[in-house]
């Protein structure tokens, strides 16, 4: 071992090796090769006995090498390997046999018990402090690896922790914004615990209907916390008798100046006026919104503006196209994980069986859909958040 890493090492621990060895000399030849050659941080304990360093074994006393004899005067050192490197020492306490002993097979029957090095008497004191530097650097590295584990444990724990708040207050923001129910029905499969897919639903004092699809650029814990502003804008906007108009604009404005460059949000809004009898639809970089006429045609209202959080408010249009309720029947909105999720091949799921199914019920369509959706991937992960809502607006209306 390195001396600058032996240095570092003994600075936060004493350095423990046992010498177990029934011959005197040996003991102190070994002993004072180890702390005038190597260094005097060293701990050294002499035993000249099997049983001697049984019951330090069974003591658990502290070591960090072991010089173990063969011949011992009450047993063999090789008997010691078992116990020695049981427990938390398996594997991470070096053993080096210093024995007489130069028969092959012997030495083949050590390493399979457990040694980590062989030299033979009479060995070399040159030889022996190099095996030992290199063995104790060995076990440096292997308490550095546990002691780095033992803290990306501790840290994953923390992370773990955090991450279930999180999700705890982002469920608890779910439910307090998704507050329509009847009339639309959803499919959403998530590609990790915090969905950057969001539907957002909200009626305004003055009867009006807001539903809003927001799929945050991202995945995970990075995208889910983009969709706190957009929501708590939407809430407070829907709750102020704002029109569609005016929440696109104020929602951007607020994300180009609080968010990262990198960060943004394709949306669909749809405003629901039963009064006026209208609704309307903008599609910032969603795949189209499917309108289902009474007689089962589709109008496609495709994205007229970038992702909310991109341009400045001045140069977006915030088109709405609008239609007469009594034409609607159901809207269709997904996001872009659900039609372009691969298959085993490659292959995505596209928009075509959404197109195909649509025009069925709202609520046979959904399940249409998502059972299509589910064959396509067969199992496979999902790349992306999957969101599909169809909103059946007599049912939504109706249910007031």
């Amino acid at each position: 071992m390195g001396s600058t890493l032996f240095k570092e090492w003994s600075k936060h621990r004493s350095i423990h090796v046992w010498i177990v060895d029934d011959d005197p000399t040996i003991q102190l030849i070994i002993q004072q090769a180890l702390t005038v050659r190597l260094s005097s941080l060293l701990e050294t304990r002499a035993m000249a006995s099997f049983n001697e360093a049984k019951r330090a074994i069974d003591e658990q006393k502290p070591v960090d090498l072991v010089l173990l004899d063969n011949h011992l005067g009450d047993g063999q050192g090789i008997n010691l390997l078992p116990q020695l490197l049981s427990g938390n020492r398996a594997s991470s306490l070096p053993v080096l046999m210093v024995s007489g002993d130069d028969d092959q097979d012997f030495l083949a029957e050590c390493f399979n018990a457990g040694a980590s090095d062989y030299i033979i008497k009479p060995f070399n004191v040159d030889l022996l402090i190099h095996k030992v530097k290199a063995m104790l650097g060995w076990k440096a590295a292997q308490d550095q690896i546990q002691a780095n584990k033992a803290t990306l444990e501790q840290l994953l724990l923390e992370r773990e922790r955090e991450e279930q708040m999180a999700l705890t207050i982002y469920n608890h923001f779910v439910r307090k914004n998704q507050l329509v129910a009847s009339g639309v029905y959803s499919f959403h499969l998530s590609a990790s615990a915090f969905s950057g897919d969001l539907l957002l639903s909200r009626q305004s004092p003055d009867g009006r209907y807001f539903i809003l699809l927001a799929d945050a650029t991202g995945h995970a814990l990075a995208a889910a916390i983009t969709l706190f502003p957009a929501a708590a804008m939407f809430q407070d906007l829907v709750h102020n008798n704002a029109n569609a108009h005016d929440i696109i604009i104020a929602i951007n404005d607020r994300l180009t100046r609080e968010t990262p460059a990198d960060r943004f949000i394709a949306a669909i809004l749809l405003e629901i006026d039963p009064d006026e009898k209208m609704v309307s639809i903008w599609n910032g970089g969603l795949p189209d919104a499917l309108v289902v006429t009474h007689d089962e045609n589709i109008e496609q209202v495709e994205s007229s503006d970038m992702a909310l959080g991109i341009l400045p408010s001045k140069v977006m249009q915030a088109k709405l196209t609008k239609y007469p309720l009594a034409k609607v029947d159901h809207i269709v909105v997904y996001s872009d994980g659900l039609n372009e999720q691969e298959n085993s091949a490659g292959e995505p799921f596209g928009d075509d069986q959404i197109l195909q199914l649509c025009t069925l019920s709202a609520r046979v369509a959904c399940d249409a859909i998502a059972t299509a959706f589910n064959g396509h991937r067969k199992g496979r992960k999902n790349d992306d958040d999957a969101s599909l809502y169809i909103i059946d607006i007599a049912e939504m209306i109706d249910s007031a």
